[in-house]
């Protein structure tokens, strides 16, 4: 799902389903859910992907970007788990992925709203981990840092790898955590950032 008509011509080029609509807006996610439903009769996995928020100072930043950010990062994700429960179920079980980010574990202060969201989502996902698990639906986060097509073009010294993830390395954590590799793999929030977060 995106506001983007692009949206449209890419599931076409790949062989797949696409809904133009909002994640912001309960009704166009309850339409997506129900088109997933109409077509398929069950799902096997829910990936929640939205964008990044604004940057800046968290004392300048206004309500609305903070506001606008809850619904996009956290609420969509909250309300396309709620509605995909009955599908995964009919499918007698699955996995959700949430892509957050690290500095929901590390704050950054260049980044003040999306790591504080990203810290709620990860919150977020213990809890219908816990919610969910007699289901048999897993529910884990990916925490990537900075990701990049051409990442080994880019280069820092805060990343202990000294490099950018690209998007085919997320995407195979992503796939190990939905697959039957990753089935005792539930409620974990897990970090891609080359070694950038420091907790424990």
């Amino acid at each position: 799902m995106a506001r983007s008509e692009q949206v449209l011509s890419v599931a076409e080029e790949v062989g797949g389903l696409a809904v133009r609509g909002d994640l912001t807006e309960q009704p166009d996610i309850a339409r997506l859910i129900d088109t997933v439903g109409e077509r398929w009769g069950r799902l096997d996995v829910l990936v929640n992907n939205a964008g990044d928020p604004p940057k800046g100072d968290p004392l300048t930043l206004p309500d609305a970007a903070w506001r606008d950010s809850f619904e996009l990062l956290f609420m969509s994700a909250l309300r396309l788990s709620r509605a995909a429960v009955p599908l995964l179920r009919a499918a007698d079980g699955g996995a959700i992925v949430n892509i957050s980010a690290a500095d929901g574990l590390e704050p950054h202060l260049m980044f003040p709203i999306g790591g504080s969201m990203r810290a709620a989502l990860s919150a977020l996902t213990k809890l219908l981990a816990r919610r969910l698990a007699a289901d048999r639906i897993r529910v884990n986060s990916v925490l990537p840092w900075v990701v990049l097509d051409a990442a080994s073009e880019w280069r820092s010294e805060e990343i202990p790898m000294s490099r950018a993830a690209t998007h085919d390395e997320v995407a195979r954590v992503v796939s190990f955590l939905c697959s039957p590799a990753g089935s005792y793999l539930t409620g974990v929030n897990l970090p891609i950032d080359g070694g950038w977060s420091r907790r424990l």
